[in-house]
């Protein structure tokens, strides 16, 4: 989970096989993602609604699980 606001770097994770979420953007938080990859859980990304990421065209966020 990305959480307590500011702007933090997440990068080149490798995040699979959770049944839960695989990565949370909590509320008021803005991380730029770089080269991470997130696949096979229930959900793979949840973004808070008061989040705003920046998400790097070199992620890979698969579409086996939800993206809320």
């Amino acid at each position: 989970m990305v959480s307590g606001g500011g702007t933090p770097a997440v990068e080149a994770d490798r995040i699979s096989g959770l049944d839960g979420t695989g990565m949370i953007i909590g509320a008021d938080t803005s991380p730029r993602l770089i080269a991470n990859g997130v696949c096979d859980h229930g959900t793979n990304l949840r973004v808070a609604d008061t989040a705003t990421p920046t998400i790097d065209a070199d992620n890979e966020i698969c579409a086996d699980g939800s993206v809320e």
